[in-house]
């Protein structure tokens, strides 16, 4: 599991700008968990992907992932290895001319070398993208398209843990629909999957477990159904249940 404990982090620490982004949250994330991470625009959700993959450090406390903490450098690689996360902006990940480059070099990264043109393949279509995409400049396609992308060359590797940022953020139906997709499909597969989101859609159909920040602290976590009922906590965080699916 990926454990937080009473893990804060700071930006710009001990400068006039210092921000604190993360206050003293403690958190589990097991593997077969899927979990939504709501909370109002720099409340902290992001920064708390990013401390869990590794690719922060915590300032105060610590972050564990399977009993490794991101602070050792001797883990850090197996680390990397277990987690992944897929940002809002997909194209801030991209760095290869070719779709096919850019889902492989993940596998180079981690010297997997038995059968990428096959791994790579198989992700591309199980993302829902064809082969034809192969060659195609990333940059060049449709942010749903992008989005997918990022996706494939994010789970190739088949980390245990994967975050998602936004992910249907500014897609059409169609993009969202096939992001859909792929989270249920990873979901079934023993994974902890952890998704950022203020999509009330994506919420409400494919979560149970729910986190929710304010101002850098957790100020809840458990049953979607148990905070949905909370009006007061909801005004609190400006979270509110559009669909009223609880009676």
């Amino acid at each position: 599991m990926i454990k937080f404990e009473n893990s804060s982090y700071y930006y710009s620490r001990k400068t006039p700008f210092e921000t604190k982004a993360l206050s003293a949250v403690s958190l589990e994330i097991r593997k077969g968990e899927v979990l939504a991470v709501m909370g109002r625009t720099g409340s902290g959700k992001s920064t708390l992907s990013q401390l869990a993959t590794g690719l922060l450090l915590p300032t105060e406390g610590s972050v564990e992932v399977d009993a490794m903490n991101t602070g050792n450098k001797k883990t850090r690689f197996d680390i990397t290895r277990k987690t992944g996360i897929v940002f809002q902006y997909p194209e801030a990940q991209f760095f290869s001319p070719t779709v096919y480059e850019e889902i492989a070099f993940a596998l180079k990264n981690f010297g997997i070398t038995d059968d990428i043109q096959r791994r790579v393949r198989e992700v591309l279509t199980d993302v829902g993208l064809d082969v034809t995409y192969l060659e195609r400049n990333p940059f060049k396609l449709s942010g749903g398209e992008q989005r997918l992308v990022a996706i494939a060359s994010t789970i190739v590797w088949n980390p245990d843990y994967i975050f998602f940022d936004e992910p249907t953020a500014g897609l059409d139906a169609k993009g969202k629909k096939r992001v859909k997709q792929v989270i249920t499909t990873l979901a079934g597969d023993n994974r902890g999957v952890v998704v950022v989101t203020h999509d009330m859609t994506l919420v409400r159909d494919f979560f149970e477990k729910l986190a929710v920040m304010s101002d850098g602290e957790l100020v809840f976590y458990g049953d979607k159904k148990e905070f949905f009922r909370d009006e007061k906590l909801m005004k609190e965080t400006g979270i509110f249940d559009p669909f009223r699916y609880i009676s």
